[in-house]
């Protein structure tokens, strides 16, 4: 669909896609195909149709990314000060409201062959309502164990029981999610985490941590059903599938099913992921990253290239994001990846937030490191002129 056509004006109203549209004004194409229409910004491929960003693929409607490309196409502008009023009033009241992922990155990559299957069941329609959790731990392309989670969750109206046929009775005497979670985190902290429909599994977990308060966890995850269509694509429509529904999907690799059923659903997913890696060894997948923490972390333990992280957080420095307290921990763990790399860049890098937090001592020994792996790499004079600050303070 075309969002940037007459009959779709509507879904630019409303204050998350002036929010959007706003944004899309401060971005730079890196480049742009005026005949098709498409155009890519960072790693980002758009059209006026979809965009590969999370923000897209989570929500269905225009991203920046969309607009910035309409914008420089003569398709849409932005009524600046109408977008300033709207944005000046407070947010309308979100019901179902899911918090942003903090990190917005994603890449291509092989499928992984050691991964953890979740799968969600809701009472209603929050997504903090989940009253069921599956697992399904798959290593080395097999499946090893399953788990089963009933939850008790913050409500107790069940306007999903006729899709899953679990009750508020069923559940009144399971521990809550807050309960659970030190069992639950062991299947998502440090995993490679997928779901079928991911972003639906995604946001009940966003939404549930949110509402117990509880830290963020790291991990990577990928979208089981893309595969899905993919492996339909590239199969040329072989499969007759009706569409890509689990159950359907399901039914045609004659895998026992109970849909529905959250342990039941994630172990079929994971059977059917197994299936498409055997038929296409060399599949890839978009690998999403939720948060910084976790960018790091995957790359420490070598499932996300280093060079991705690097070129996110320079990215992340430019914007102006190196608040010493909320990033600490974060640039600590960046420093034992760039000792692991033995990489300048990634000492540079540390130097310069440490720089901006007045860390005169801590900047200028990994400015040394840098220096010492690479003398071209840029921190010659920063190291001159951190010496200079350190000797002017020490005389006065």
């Amino acid at each position: 669909m075309n969002f940037f056509s007459a009959e779709n004006k509507s879904v630019h109203w409303g204050y998350e896609q002036a929010q959007r549209q706003q944004r899309a004004t401060e971005l730079q194409m890196a480049s742009i195909d005026v005949e098709n229409q498409t155009g890519k910004i960072k790693d980002y491929d758009v059209s006026l149709e979809k965009c590969t960003c999370v923000d897209f693929s989570r929500r269905g409607k225009p991203c920046k990314h969309m607009y910035r490309l309409a914008i420089e196409l003569g398709l849409f502008s932005v009524n600046e000060e109408k977008i300033a009023e709207k944005l000046s009033k407070p947010p309308p009241p979100k019901k179902f409201w899911v918090p942003e992922p903090e990190y917005d990155f994603d890449f291509y990559a092989d499928v992984p062959k050691d991964f953890v299957v979740i799968d969600f069941e809701t009472a209603n329609r929050n997504f903090d309502s989940v009253c069921q959790m599956g697992v399904a731990v798959v290593e080395n392309n097999s499946v090893t164990a399953t788990q089963n989670f009933m939850i008790r969750p913050p409500y107790r109206k069940f306007s999903n029981t006729g899709i899953h046929g679990i009750k508020f009775v069923d559940v009144k005497n399971s521990p809550t999610f807050e309960e659970l979670w030190p069992q639950i985190k062991n299947f998502i902290e440090g995993k490679t985490v997928a779901a079928y429909r991911l972003f639906f599994d995604w946001d009940c977990l966003e939404a549930t941590l949110y509402h117990y308060k509880i830290p963020y966890p790291n991990f990577i995850a990928f979208d089981i059903l893309e595969n899905v269509r993919e492996y339909d694509y590239q199969s040329c429509g072989a499969l007759g599938l009706e569409n890509h529904k689990l159950v359907t999907v399901a039914k045609k690799f004659e895998l026992e099913h109970d849909a529905h059923n959250a342990v039941s659903d994630a172990l079929v997913a994971a059977q059917i992921q197994i299936r498409i890696s055997q038929e296409f060894p060399d599949e890839s997948t978009l690998i999403y990253v939720p948060t910084i923490d976790a960018a790091i972390d995957a790359a420490i333990q070598n499932k996300i290239p280093p060079e991705f992280v690097k070129k996110d957080f320079s990215e992340l420095f430019r914007d102006g994001i190196y608040d010493y307290e909320l990033y600490e921990e974060t640039f600590a763990a960046l420093e034992k990846l760039a000792a692991l790399e033995n990489n300048a860049a990634f000492y540079k890098f540390c130097g310069r937030f440490y720089e901006e937090q007045k860390q005169i001592s801590r900047a200028l020994e990994l400015y040394r490191r840098a220096f010492e792996i690479d003398p071209k790499s840029g921190v010659k004079t920063r190291i001159q002129k951190l010496q200079r600050v350190l000797k002017a303070t020490s005389t006065t």
